[in-house]
């Protein structure tokens, strides 16, 4: 057999929410607490920058309505000490690696992000 029998899933591309000029004390575990406080599970989160000026945090929905849930929920908010101001990711640039369990490494790169939360616009991009 040509294929070995190999097949894979299609995935989804996620729904992205950025939170931006974080606090470096803001935790992956608070941004984690406060998504779910507004009732939504990320798929995975990250914090970008930490030993610099621009941190920013990423989180990863499963769902349109999960990021318009968050949105509505977390935008403005405090989270951590932090004034929460949160726009939609629309795509990546310079993807980190991955490192054997699953999360991101490095900081360099980044979310290419929307300034409009007009989520009807928003349509996941290919990498």
């Amino acid at each position: 057999g040509g294929g070995g029998g190999r097949w894979r899933l299609p995935m989804a591309p996620p729904f992205r929410l950025a939170f931006e000029d974080l606090e470096a004390s803001v935790t992956v575990e608070g941004l984690e607490a406060a998504l779910r406080g507004a009732g939504v599970t990320p798929s995975c989160v990250h914090v970008l920058g930490l030993h610099t000026r621009c941190v920013t945090g990423f989180a990863e929905l499963e769902s349109r309505e999960d990021l318009a849930a968050a949105l509505e929920a977390l935008d403005g908010t405090e989270i951590q000490g932090y004034r929460a101001r949160l726009t939609v990711a629309t795509g990546m640039r310079g993807r980190p690696p991955r490192n054997r369990s699953g999360s991101v490494g490095g900081g360099a790169g980044g979310f290419e992000q929307q300034k409009s939360p007009l989520l009807t616009d928003v349509a996941p991009t290919a990498d």
